[in-house]
C-alpha cells in the first residue's frame, strides 16, 4: 500500500472516526441496555492508568483468543474458526507485533483486544479506500469525509470496531465488487487475477465466493460470454488450505456445516436424514421471511426515506444510474443467498443485503443531487444515530426517540425544500 497523501488522509480519518464512535455511544449516549445475548458491556475496565472504562466483551472473543496462539488450538476441533483461516492468521500477526512493541506491563488479553480494534481500523480503511475509488473522491473536500462518515456508521459496521466479527468484510467485499464492476481497479480487470484474490478472501470470510460468482454473472449479462478458464481458479485457495490439513496429519473440521448445518442442511434433507425446524423445504423460508419482517420492521423510517426519494417524480435517477443498479443486483442476489443458510440470526445475514442497500443508497444519491445536499446527509446521519447499539437484535420495530423524530422533521424539510425548488424552476 502506497503511503500516499491520500492514504494518510484516510487512516487518520478511521482513527479519529474510532476514538468518536467510541466516547460517543459509551459515554454521551451512555448506553446500559443489553440487546444481544453474545455481547456483555462492562464499564469497570482498566486500561493502563485509565479506571471503570467502557468496554464490550462479545462471546467470540474466546474461541478467536484460543485460535490465535498456535497452529495446534487453530487445527483443534474445539477452534469453531478454522474456516476463517486468513482472518484468523492476520489476529496472530497483529497480536505478535503486539507482544514485541508493547511493555511487559500490557497482559495478554488486553495485547488481544487492541490487536482486533488494530485489524478493524484496517478493515475500515479498506472499505473507506474503496468508496473513494468507487465514488471518485480526493478527500479535499468536508462532503467526502461526510459521506465516508454515513458509510461507516452502518450499524454493524460501527459496532463491529470493538468486535472480533469478521462481519464488516462483507461491506468490503460489497464495494470491491462495485468497483470491478465499473472497471475501477486495473488489477481485477484480469479475471485470472480478480478469482485467485477472491479465493484468498474467502478464507478470511466464506462470502467472498459468492461475491465472485456476482461478477461471473454479470460478465454474462452484459459482455455475453462465459469465462470458465479464470472461473476454476476460484476454489484454488480453498483446495490448498485443505490439502494442508492432510499434510500436517489434521482433520479439517467445519463449525458451520457439524454444528448448525448451514446451507448442507439441503444435502441431509436430499439424503432423507432428520434436520431443524428451519431446515425443510417447506420452511426455511418462512424462517428467512419472519427474520425479514422484523429487520423490515424496525428499519421501516429508513425504507420510507429510501421509497419517498425513489418514488418522487424528479428523482428518476433511479433507472439511469448505473451504481445503484448494480447494487441492487448485488444485493438482490445476497439475500437469496443466505436465504438458504438454514441458520437465521435476527439482522445480522438480512443487513448484508436489505441494510446495505439502504445505507449506501443514501450515499450514491446524496452523491448525485445538487443542493440542499448537506441537509438530506445530516437527516440521514441522525437516523443512523437513531438506531440504539444492537437494538435491531431484538426489536422487531421501530422506537420512536429524539433522533428519529428529528431525522424525519429534517427528511420533510429537505423534501419540501425540494419540492419548492423543483416547481420554481419549471
Amino acid at each position: 500500500m502506497v503511503l500516499n497523501k491520500l492514504n494518510i488522509k484516510l487512516f487518520s480519518f478511521i482513527l479519529s472516526f474510532i476514538f468518536s464512535i467510541y466516547l460517543f455511544e459509551f459515554y454521551i449516549l451512555n448506553i446500559s441496555d443489553q440487546y444481544f445475548y453474545c455481547v456483555e458491556l462492562i464499564k469497570n475496565f482498566n486500561f493502563l492508568s485509565f479506571d471503570n472504562i467502557a468496554l464490550p466483551i462479545h462471546c467470540d472473543e474466546g474461541p478467536y483468543r484460543n485460535a490465535s496462539v498456535n497452529l495446534e488450538t487453530f487445527f483443534s476441533r474445539e477452534n469453531p474458526y478454522q474456516g476463517r483461516p486468513l482472518y484468523v492468521f492476520l489476529i496472530f500477526l497483529l497480536r505478535s507485533i503486539g507482544e514485541s512493541i508493547f511493555p511487559n506491563g500490557f497482559s495478554d488479553y488486553l495485547i488481544f483486544r487492541i490487536s482486533l480494534v488494530a485489524l478493524q481500523a484496517i478493515i475500515l480503511f479498506f472499505i473507506s479506500k474503496l468508496m473513494t475509488v468507487l465514488l471518485n473522491l480526493k478527500l479535499d473536500k468536508f462532503i467526502d469525509y461526510f459521506y465516508l462518515i454515513l458509510l461507516l456508521m452502518i450499524p454493524n459496521i460501527r459496532w463491529n470496531i470493538f468486535f472480533p466479527s469478521h462481519g464488516s468484510l462483507t461491506l468490503l467485499f460489497l464495494l470491491l465488487t462495485l468497483c470491478v464492476m465499473n472497471k475501477k481497479i486495473k488489477f481485477l480487470k484480469n479475471r485470472k487475477n480478480l478469482y485467485l484474490i477472491f479465493g484468498l478472501l474467502s478464507l478470511a470470510h466464506s462470502s467472498a465466493v459468492m461475491y465472485a460468482l456476482i461478477i461471473f454473472l454479470y460478465d454474462f449479462l452484459n459482455e455475453k460470454k462465459i469465462n470458465l478458464s479464470s472461473l476454476i481458479l476460484l476454489p484454488l485457495a480453498q483446495i490448498i488450505y485443505e490439502f494442508s490439513y492432510r499434510l500436517a496429519g489434521f482433520q479439517s473440521f467445519d463449525w458451520g456445516r457439524e454444528v448448525y448445518k448451514q446451507f448442507y442442511w439441503i444435502f441431509d434433507v436430499l439424503q432423507g436424514e432428520e434436520t431443524g425446524e428451519c431446515q425443510q423445504l417447506n420452511t426455511f423460508l418462512k424462517c428467512s421471511f419472519q427474520i425479514t419482517q422484523n429487520y423490515l420492521g424496525y428499519f421501516i423510517l429508513g425504507l420510507t426515506f429510501l421509497f419517498i426519494i425513489f418514488g418522487y417524480r424528479k428523482f428518476n435517477f433511479v433507472s439511469k444510474n448505473k451504481l445503484l443498479n448494480q447494487l441492487f443486483l448485488c444485493c438482490l442476489i445476497t439475500y437469496i443467498f443466505w436465504s438458504f443458510m438454514g441458520y437465521y440470526e435476527s439482522f445480522r445475514f438480512v443487513n448484508y443485503s436489505i441494510g446495505y442497500f439502504i445505507f449506501l443508497s443514501f450515499i450514491f444519491y446524496m452523491v448525485e443531487i445538487g443542493y440542499y445536499k448537506y441537509l438530506f446527509g445530516i437527516s440521514i446521519f441522525l437516523y443512523q444515530i437513531s438506531i440504539k447499539y444492537l437494538e435491531p437484535f431484538e426489536l422487531i420495530f421501530v422506537d420512536l426517540n429524539f433522533f428519529n423524530i428529528a431525522s424525519s422533521v429534517l427528511f420533510l424539510g429537505y423534501l419540501y425544500s425540494k419540492i419548492s425548488k423543483d416547481r420554481k424552476a419549471t
